[in-house]
Order: structure tokens, then C-alpha cells, then sequence
């Protein structure tokens, strides 16, 4: 009995040591030509916005269904990956607050509820629906490769250990309507390895902070619009990247943001507060 005691507490102090600070390893992707990885995209985001005395609320739930395709790996220690979005499915439900009240009119405030559903299977406009970016082995990104691919990370160009931790930056410039400068910087923190299913899986703790500018002008019929925007935000992740094959396998994010919109005299600020989670489902 007491052998089997003994056993037993041998087992645990070599389980419980497994992974110590000293242990390294090597955190970088491993994609092989013509793989392709979906991934489920699950986000609920309340916003709240306000403008020339009327108060709007929206409650969003998006749920998206996206590939990664890996259409060429290893060249010069990068790989060129196209994002494709498989389908969408969108619920929102909106709130007016008006506020009417003047010197000469006060009648209160008037509330309006409307709620809608959309669902889009590949109904996109071209950028939008499929892009391409080019990344590294620990996930850098190419100057041109617009905004980050929200299932891949900037991994550490050296081997880490538990509690080591990575800085990384991101900028990329604008696309669409609105030209103008995105800069991302973050933290990461590699806070566990965690044995599933015979695999290694690493807990990595990300913070970020978000930075935008831009402007934007369009024509509408003979109208001009014209304006600015400006945006500031912050998530906080935990993320599992799978270290033997070489990918992400699940996050989990909280992320708010603060923006204002400036247009034909009015300025229009914004908050929203987002949960998401991202799984990948197969690849």
C-alpha cells in the first residue's frame, strides 16, 4: 500500500513538473499547400451611438462561418493564404431613444424598437468575400496585406518559455471609402502548456490596443459626402494555439471601442462592447 502511495505522489510531482519555466518551445505555423481550415466566428456587440438629439442602441449577434485557404507554404519561410468568408448570419435588434425636448417643445422621449434578421451565404462584394495575405512562420504580416486575419496571432521569433512574453506591432493602411492609417500594438504572455488529446496546447494571453484614422469622401447622385473618423479600442485574449500542427484552435476576446465620426458639421461618437469566440472546426 505504501509502495502504491508512493507511486502515486511520484506521478503527480511528475505531471504537476512537466512543463517548468525552463522548458522551450518553438511557436510558429505550420501550414502545408492547398490546406484549408474553417473556422466558426461567434460575436455579440452592443453598441450605442448618438446624433443630433437621438440616441440609437443596437444589439448584434454575427455568426460566420470562414476558410483559410493555404494556397502556397515555405516559400522563404511564408506562406500566402486567402481568406474566404463561407456564410454569414446576422441578428439585430435596434432601439431609438429620441429626445424631442425644446424651449418652445417638450414632449419627452419617444422610444421605437425594430428587430432583423439577415443571413448572406456568399452574397460579398469581391474584397470582401475572398482576400489574400502573406504572413511568416510566426505570423507577420506583409505591409500590404491590409488588416490582420482575426484566427492568426503574431507569434515570437525566438523559443519561449512559461511566463516569457512577446511585443508585436501591426500597421496597414485603409482600404475602401475611408483611406487613412491602423496601427495595432500588444503584449502577449505565454501563461500555460496544456496537455488535451496527446497534444501540446499553449495558453497565450493577448492584449492589444487599436488606433485609427481616417477620412472618407463619396458621391451621391450630385451630393458630396465628406468627413473623418477617428477610433480607439482595446481587446484582451486567451488563445490556444495546437504547437505540433502549427495553428490556432480556439479564441476567446472582450473588446471595447470608443469612435467618432465627423460629417457636414455634426459629430457622431460611439461605443461598442464586444464578446467573441473563434473555433476551428476542421484543418
Amino acid at each position: 500500500m505504501n509502495k502504491m502511495k508512493m507511486v502515486i505522489l511520484f506521478l503527480l510531482i511528475f505531471f504537476s513538473c512537466l512543463y517548468s519555466q525552463e522548458d522551450k518551445f518553438k511557436l510558429e505555423y505550420k501550414f502545408q499547400n492547398g490546406e484549408r481550415l474553417q473556422y466558426k466566428i461567434e460575436r455579440h456587440d452592443s453598441i450605442t451611438t448618438s446624433a443630433a438629439g437621438q440616441e440609437m442602441k443596437f444589439n448584434t449577434t454575427i455568426f460566420m462561418l470562414q476558410s483559410l485557404v493555404v494556397e502556397e507554404a515555405g516559400k522563404d519561410k511564408s506562406f500566402t493564404l486567402k481568406l474566404k468568408t463561407d456564410s454569414v448570419w446576422t441578428d439585430k435588434n435596434t432601439e431609438n431613444m429620441i429626445n424631442t425636448s425644446s424651449s418652445m417643445n417638450r414632449m419627452g422621449e419617444r422610444r421605437s424598437q425594430r428587430r432583423t434578421f439577415s443571413r448572406a451565404m456568399g452574397r460579398f462584394g469581391n474584397q470582401q468575400r475572398e482576400r489574400k495575405i502573406t504572413i511568416t512562420t510566426n505570423g507577420r504580416q506583409s505591409q500590404d496585406s491590409g488588416q490582420p486575419i482575426p484566427f492568426l496571432i503574431t507569434l515570437p521569433e525566438k523559443e519561449v518559455s512559461v511566463n516569457d512574453t512577446w511585443d508585436f506591432e501591426i500597421k496597414f493602411d485603409n482600404k475602401g471609402r475611408s483611406k487613412g492609417t491602423t496601427t495595432i500594438k500588444g503584449e502577449c504572455l505565454l501563461y500555460d502548456i496544456e496537455k488535451k488529446d496527446s497534444k501540446n496546447i499553449a495558453v497565450i494571453v493577448a492584449n492589444s490596443e487599436t488606433n485609427s484614422e481616417s477620412q472618407f469622401k463619396f458621391q451621391i447622385q450630385e451630393r458630396t459626402i465628406s468627413g473623418s473618423n477617428v477610433s480607439k479600442s482595446t481587446q484582451y485574449s486567451i488563445v490556444y494555439f495546437d504547437i505540433d500542427k502549427g495553428r490556432i484552435v480556439e479564441i476567446v476576446s472582450e473588446e471595447t471601442s470608443e469612435s467618432t465620426r465627423e460629417s457636414g458639421g455634426m459629430t457622431t461618437p460611439s461605443t461598442r462592447k464586444s464578446n467573441i469566440s473563434i473555433k476551428l472546426l476542421s484543418g
